[in-house]
């Protein structure tokens, strides 16, 4: 990436290095997968993405899309943490995670 000009860009993206590190039978935190149907529009939610994030609560699209909001609205804020809310979704507190960086 840095050979190709893109290092500042790289850099800006907290967590990209421990990501690109990761083996191909690693588990991958769910909070990646969030974050590409976050900005894929033509895209449902994957199952796990469902499950973990609160989607499975949703009964119509406009509760999904509604939440997906919330979701892109946060994670484009540079205070907070895309891992630190995995790690809130792991303890069953991603809804205090959310509220609290939701203002």
């Amino acid at each position: 990436m840095d050979a190709k000009g893109l290092g500042p860009m790289r850099k800006e993206v907290r967590h990209l290095e421990g990501f690109m590190k990761m083996e191909g039978n690693y588990h991958c935190p769910t909070v990646w997968y969030l974050r590409l149907f976050l900005n894929s529009p033509d895209m449902d939610p994957p199952g796990y993405v469902t499950a973990h994030h609160g989607f499975l609560s949703c009964g119509t699209f406009e509760e999904r899309l509604s939440l997906k909001g919330v979701y892109a609205e946060l994670l484009e804020s540079p205070t907070v943490d895309s891992m630190g809310m995995y790690a809130a979704c792991i303890k069953g507190k991603l809804y205090d995670f959310v509220r609290r960086h939701n203002r």
